[in-house]
Formats: structure tokens, C-alpha cells, sequence
């Protein structure tokens, strides 16, 4: 049972962690996308900054989860299929069906998922100290508001 609750956790901790950086990019992008509008063309710069930010928000956004599903089976049907949050989960509730420990094959799938986590959440990052730092950056030279994003977890 100990096993068993070790790998629940562990796998709803790693949903929590997609969820973050879901909230995290999806944020980064509306401000972002904000900031295009109201600006129009007057400040190349920061519209610049901005594009860049849209772009590997979209980029990091979709490899975590399926963004234009609206429904369960868009999530197969849509191109780009089933991303991570979409496997975690229902490997989580397969978990939560026993107290038994995790089969190899389940362990195997976390794994790699967990893999790809850790490189998304780099990407994230990333994402922090490039485009946003720089997006900042121009947003403090042309003295507008810079932009509020989620704390880090």
C-alpha cells in the first residue's frame, strides 16, 4: 500500500506541476497578447518582446496539453493527439483503482512522462528568464507596467 500511495503522489504532484505551468504560460501570453492590442504599432520593441513571448507560450502550451480540445474526444481527434496533462490523468485514476503496487508498465510510462515533464518545465523557465525578462525589459524602457505572472511553485 505504501508503494501504491508513493506513485499516486507522486503522479498527482506531477499533474499539479502541468497545471502550473499551464497557468504560467497561458498567462504570459494573454498579458502578452494584451499588450499587442492596446500598443498596435507604436511600440515596435515591445511588440517585438511580446510576439516572441506568444510564440513560446504556443510553443510550450501545446506540448503540455491539447489547447484547442473542447471536449474529451478533441483530444484524439485534433492534431497534436493526447499531450502530457492528457496522459498523466488518466494514469493518475488508473493508480487511485489500486492498492497494490504500480505495475512496471505504469512505472515505465511515469517515467518518461516524468522526463517530459522536467524538459517542459526547463522550457518554462526558460520562457521566465528570456522572452518575459526581455519583454520586461522593454515594457520598463518605454515605462509601461510590466507584466504579473503566477508565482513559481
Amino acid at each position: 500500500m505504501q508503494a501504491a500511495l508513493a506513485f499516486q503522489l507522486a503522479v498527482r504532484a506531477a499533474l499539479n506541476q502541468t497545471a502550473d505551468a499551464i497557468d504560467l504560460v497561458r498567462a504570459a501570453r494573454t498579458q502578452a497578447a494584451d499588450l499587442l492590442k492596446r500598443l498596435a504599432d507604436t511600440e515596435t520593441t515591445v511588440a517585438k518582446a511580446a510576439q516572441a513571448v506568444i510564440d513560446a507560450s504556443d510553443a510550450i502550451e501545446s506540448r503540455l496539453h491539447n489547447p484547442k480540445a473542447e471536449v474529451v474526444y478533441d483530444i484524439l481527434s485534433f492534431p497534436g493527439g493526447a499531450q502530457l496533462y492528457s496522459q498523466l490523468s488518466p494514469l493518475y485514476a488508473f493508480a487511485l483503482q489500486s492498492d497494490r503496487p504500480p505495475p512496471q508498465g505504469q512505472r515505465e510510462v511515469f517515467a518518461e512522462q516524468s522526463a517530459e515533464l522536467q524538459r517542459l518545465l526547463g522550457e518554462t523557465d526558460q520562457l521566465r528568464q528570456g522572452p518575459i525578462t526581455a519583454l520586461e525589459a522593454a515594457l520598463q524602457t518605454a515605462h509601461i507596467p510590466r507584466l504579473i505572472l503566477p508565482e513559481k511553485k
